[in-house]
């Protein structure tokens, strides 16, 4: 009997988008996928998207414990679901943190959120508001995200991956 391969397998549990490419299978308590590796070990899935599309991800022993290598993979679309290479950055745990801060994911208690704060259907809802008029700050009160953030959906710049409403 034939073993099937990590990236047989791997595409057999994506949706692809236009924008980003939805992990369908299990996810961790954060909402990030995650896959048996070649060796039997638990990966996230958008790490071994990076290494399956776009290679091997380097080594840096000054970034503590985080991956087998020290390096994480960090998302430019801030959607924990998303394996699509496009959407992936190589780089330290604290790029990953200054990430948070400027996309206005920065919980104001003086730690960091386990995640987005929107989930799909609200970013949609929140460019329907937008279409008709509301403000940033209108938006944030809403929907208790911060200013910066409303800011960044309206502009395209945040879930670029939910189309806008029809006008």
């Amino acid at each position: 009997m034939l073993k099937t391969s990590l990236k047989e397998r791997f595409e057999k549990k994506v949706q692809k988008t236009d924008g980003c490419h939805l992990w369908t299978a299990g996810t961790n308590h954060e909402g990030y996928g995650v896959i048996r590796d070649e060796d039997g070990r638990c990966t996230v899935a958008h790490r071994v998207a990076y290494e399956l599309y776009v290679g091997p991800i380097p080594y840096h022993p000054d970034n503590g414990s985080r991956g087998a290598t020290g390096i994480v993979v960090r998302h430019t679309c801030d959607n924990p679901s998303c394996v699509n290479p496009e959407h992936l950055r190589i780089g330290t745990q604290a790029d990953n943190m200054k990430d948070r801060v400027d996309r206005g994911r920065w919980v104001g208690n003086g730690g960091f959120g386990t995640g987005p704060k929107l989930k799909i259907h609200q970013a949609y809802l929140i460019k329907r508001r937008f279409r008709d008029g509301a403000s940033c700050i209108d938006i944030a009160n809403e929907f208790g995200i911060s200013r910066a953030m409303a800011s960044r959906i309206k502009n395209g710049t945040a879930w670029s991956q939910v189309p806008d409403p029809p006008k």
